[in-house]
């Protein structure tokens, strides 16, 4: 490539290209941090910020498997992501992976539940509202002994809440915790059986756990929050804004075709077309969505 007397080879452009994901992602975290969709913040949140965190498997063009792994923390009501990670597919989800502010609730689902990972969001000064999953660790009550959570659910009607207060095991102290319970309609607990029994052939599993299948008639959150039990629910419910996210830049913009197994380009592939997304995303609120019309 030749202009004004500078003279560029294309293997060289091509080498800048592969090495400019870390680049790419600066951009775009910059874009949307400060032209992103401002949502509208309830009072009670005050002044905390709330981080949806998620993973999604992206996989290359006639590959049958998942090849790499996407890691977004995004900002609900700043509508930008706080932080971008591609992975290989074997490294799985985890909250250590994020860097959250001080006062953040960090909303996950059940892969980031775990008192290494509760801890860490303590640690940096940040609540959590995670999806509990059976045997992720154990519950227990004042004095030690061990909580059967299902016993301590009772009888429930369809989408009736309670809040159960207990302590989870860290080293050798007991700390606080809270679990919120909602049980399910039946539509929605027949379709979590069936999800439960295709991931129980999925992953070769003969028989389910009783405690299983029972709490699978409920949503179970584990959070140190002291807000009622529906405030709870609400957060927790507006985690599927983060699948959103990613269905949309997955379906609209082919994120899944990545045109190479080499790391460099496909964080450099995937930035790129995330700095489209970003763009499109300021277009069409400036010209549709703008708080100014």
């Amino acid at each position: 490539m030749r202009a004004k007397n500078v003279n560029l080879r294309k293997e060289s452009l091509f080498e800048r290209l592969i090495k400019s994901g870390e680049w790419l992602r600066w951009v775009v975290q910059n874009i949307l941090r400060t032209n992103g969709m401002v949502l509208e913040k309830p009072k009670w949140l005050e002044d905390k910020n709330v981080l949806l965190v998620d993973g999604s498997d992206i996989s290359l063009k006639g590959s049958s498997g998942s090849d790499y792994r996407l890691h977004m923390m995004f900002d609900l009501f700043n509508f930008c992501y706080k932080s971008l990670e591609i992975t290989t597919a074997l490294e799985g989800e985890r909250m250590e992976r994020f860097k959250p502010e001080a006062n953040s609730i960090l909303i996950g689902d059940r892969g980031y539940v775990s008192v290494k990972g509760m801890e860490y969001a303590i640690g940096n000064k940040s609540s959590f509202i995670l999806r509990y999953r059976a045997r992720a660790f154990n519950l227990y009550a004042k004095g030690g002994r061990k909580l059967d959570l299902v016993r301590e659910i009772g009888v429930l009607k369809e989408w009736e809440h309670k809040s159960i207060n207990c302590f989870y095991l860290s080293g050798t102290k007991l700390k606080p915790l809270r679990i919120c319970v909602m049980r399910k309609d039946q539509k929605a607990i027949s379709a979590s059986e069936r999800q439960l029994k295709v991931l129980c052939s999925k992953k070769q599993i003969e028989t389910r756990k009783p405690d299983t299948v029972e709490l699978n008639k409920y949503i179970v959150l584990c959070t140190n929050l002291e807000y009622d039990a529906e405030k709870i629910f609400e957060l927790y419910r507006c985690r599927w804004q983060i699948e959103l996210v990613f269905k949309e830049l997955k379906t609209t913009l082919s994120f899944g075709e990545v045109p190479s197994s080499n790391p460099d380009s496909v964080k450099a592939w995937f930035y790129g077309k995330l700095l489209i997304a970003a763009i499109s995303l300021l277009i069409l609120n400036e010209s549709l969505f703008s708080p100014k019309a």
